[in-house]
């Protein structure tokens, strides 16, 4: 950008808003793909990931940062990203503007345990104005074909990446053998509200049930991603969070923004939440709303080291195969991950072979991962 001093200030600082918000994103996805979860106490020492802030090529081997360098790296580039997107207007949703960069810092802010910078960024999102919600009460749903992750989604601020539930949790698929249905645990939190006769229209609108209450997602649209899609639902959410955990009573009006466009017949009462409860309640609320957004995963790792509520329990995966004998599905076991820390290689992914080779063993490999052979 520096170089290219022939075009406007305005072109430049798109592409620098651009390039910097890309660039901080992909390093927030590393570093919780492939090292612990952020902890403020320990993470100058803390192994994050190998950063390469340079376009040259350096005859160096790469070894792995601290999470404190890494993430000082991931908030430099959000903050930058917005700073230089101010008043751009993106053609499309594939194009990232301020909007969408102060989402995500918020997002990073909240796993770092930084809540009042977090409720700052929100603020900010939200004083941008043009932050919608969809009503789902009003939501046309599959029979006239629309999707919550659909370009007509007013929701839909950035997207980027492709569709993985389309492949996996399809009945049939050209690429896949087999296909997922989802857990029993969380189809159950959209009927938590039953007795209060109040209905989550998420069910209806994200699932699609295949009988025997076996239900699949259908979230995605033909023109939007599940991988990376960044909407204001969460702003709303990530906003909640922060109030909460600073113990702000506001928290219970934003997350109530939300509720009164998701459910029918009226909204859970929340009115009497305070503190762990409410926080827990938020939690919840992120899990139906963002599930099958590549969100889950993450939130697992950082409720686990949370200074104020942290929250960690075993997770398990039964595990089916036909049965040739029977002509029918049958239970073979369960893929059981314990609870972090005690259960750490389980949390993250391992160093590939490959780049520790590549780089002469430079980079230090992650704990190694147990068997998970399913057993009954």
């Amino acid at each position: 950008v520096k170089k290219f001093t022939h075009d406007s200030v305005e072109i430049r600082n798109r592409i620098e808003g651009e390039a910097r918000f890309l660039r901080g994103a992909y390093y927030y996805l590393l570093t919780n793909l492939y090292a612990n979860p952020y902890v403020k106490e320990s993470a100058s020492s803390d192994m994050g990931v190998p950063l390469n802030l340079t376009e040259d090529i350096v005859d160096e081997y790469y070894k792995r940062n601290s999470m404190e360098e890494c993430y000082r790296v991931i908030v430099e580039d959000l903050k930058v990203a917005a700073d230089k997107l101010k008043g751009v207007t993106q053609p499309t949703i594939y194009r990232v503007n301020e909007l969408a960069a102060r989402i995500l810092l918020s997002r990073v802010y909240l796993y770092m345990g930084e809540w009042q910078l977090a409720l700052d960024e929100c603020q900010k999102a939200l004083n941008l104005g043009n932050v919608e919600l969809m009503d789902l009460n009003s939501f046309p749903g599959r029979e006239e074909n629309r999707y919550i992750l659909d370009v007509e989604n007013p929701e839909i601020i950035f997207t980027q990446g492709y569709s993985a539930t389309n492949v996996f949790y399809k009945n049939i698929s050209y690429f896949t053998i087999c296909s997922f249905s989802c857990s029993e645990e969380l189809i159950s939190l959209y009927n938590s509200f039953d007795d209060q006769v109040i209905k989550d229209l998420r069910l209806n609108a994200f699932f699609e049930d295949n009988g025997d209450e076996q239900y699949r997602v259908s979230k995605v649209g033909e023109k939007v991603y599940d991988c990376f899609v960044i909407r204001s639902a969460e702003l709303y959410l990530n906003k909640a969070e922060a109030e909460a955990m600073l113990d702000k009573v506001e928290a219970i009006q934003t997350i109530k923004t939300l509720l009164h466009n998701r459910f029918e017949g009226g909204i859970p009462d929340v009115d009497g939440l305070s503190g762990k409860d409410l926080v827990s309640f938020i939690r919840d609320e992120r899990r139906r709303e963002l599930c099958f957004e590549a969100h889950r995963w993450f939130d697992l790792r950082r409720y686990a080291v949370d200074s104020k509520y942290p929250e960690s329990h075993p997770i398990s995966h039964a595990y089916y195969e036909w049965d040739l004998t029977s002509a029918s599905v049958a239970l073979r076991g369960h893929y059981v991950l314990g609870t972090y820390p005690e259960d750490t290689g389980a949390y993250m992914l391992p160093i590939p072979d490959y780049a520790i080779i590549f780089n002469d063993g430079a980079l230090v490999p992650n704990e190694e991962r147990k068997d998970r052979t399913y057993n009954n």
